[in-house]
């Protein structure tokens, strides 16, 4: 079950990695081409800053998936020494605190977004809808991020870096 559930994470969240670079891509193509159209053919485009925006706005969400699920986000360790024996224990309670507050986000992201997929961007027209619709997914993300770190173990999806073996004189 551990071993499903590493190949799991490492998998999803490669996936996801992936996915916050097709985002910078089409993010930095985006802006990109408003500056050559605004100042080169002075002719800007109406729609490439809001892609941009809504871009940056979903590849940050995402990002702090990642970020979370790595433990790089801003944490208290080392405040009181905790035995090793009951180590696993609070970081249960770590995660199903964290659990607890990203479920409500959920709900009320999804609720967010549902109730503005009948409004539509001024630029792209498309329903806002699909932005705020980055609040649950991401939330969502964090949550199976928590609950893999407590599975798998702390930082899995981190690589360690590679100590220097030898005297290279």
């Amino acid at each position: 079950m551990r071993r499903i559930a590493m190949i799991l994470d490492t998998y999803l969240f490669r996936a996801l990695a992936g996915i916050c670079v097709l985002l910078l891509i089409v993010m930095l193509l985006s802006v990109g081409l408003q500056i050559i159209m605004r100042y080169g053919f002075n002719a800007p485009l109406v729609w490439s800053e809001e892609l941009a925006r809504f871009t940056m706005i979903w590849l940050a969400l995402l990002a702090s998936a990642i970020g979370m699920r790595r433990g790089q986000h801003i944490a208290m360790t080392g405040i009181l020494p905790i035995p090793e024996k009951f180590s696993h224990l609070v970081r249960g309670i770590v995660v199903f605190a964290s659990v607890l507050v990203l479920s409500v986000l959920v709900i009320h992201g999804w609720e967010l977004a549902e109730r503005t997929m009948s409004q539509r961007s001024s630029g792209l027209g498309l329903p806002m809808g699909y932005m705020y619709a980055a609040i649950p997914v991401s939330c969502l993300l964090m949550i199976v991020g928590q609950i893999m770190e407590w599975i798998c173990g702390k930082n899995h999806s981190q690589q360690e870096p590679v100590a220097d073996q030898g005297d290279h004189n």
